[in-house]
């Protein structure tokens, strides 16, 4: 990309993984419509943490209805038989303490936990 194209870009988004990819569409949801991320790794390395975790993410449920709303397909299962457990904001804030040695920015943990599940329905 050269400067002269950056110039046109109403959004730039460092980085390429789960968080810049959802800044991304923030943007975009936002009103946005020239967005680029950059990427500084290495080909066979981009993707951020997502390529240790599959792509997945971490969020606040409840019961099974919380992630019905999310999933709505897996009412076809057999449901009562299947045990979902919960992930609860208490054990979300000991994971993101244990995960970063508790270095993590309480409030800003709050924060990332606490809009976990309806960044979850918005995406």
């Amino acid at each position: 990309m050269t400067l002269d194209e950056l110039n046109d870009i109403d959004v730039l988004v460092i980085g390429a993984g789960n968080a810049a990819a959802n800044a991304a569409l923030a943007a975009r949801e936002g009103g946005a419509k020239r967005i680029a991320l950059l990427e500084s790794a290495p080909e066979d390395a981009r993707g951020g943490n997502s390529a240790f975790t599959g792509g997945a993410f971490r969020f606040v449920y409840e019961s099974v209805d919380d992630l019905l709303k999310l999933a709505p397909d897996i009412a076809e299962l057999d449901l009562p038989n299947i045990d979902f457990g919960t992930y609860t904001r208490e054990q979300y804030f000991d994971d993101i303490g244990r995960l970063t040695e508790f270095r993590a920015d309480p409030e800003l943990t709050e924060v990332l936990i606490g809009n976990s599940y309806d960044a979850a329905l918005w995406l």
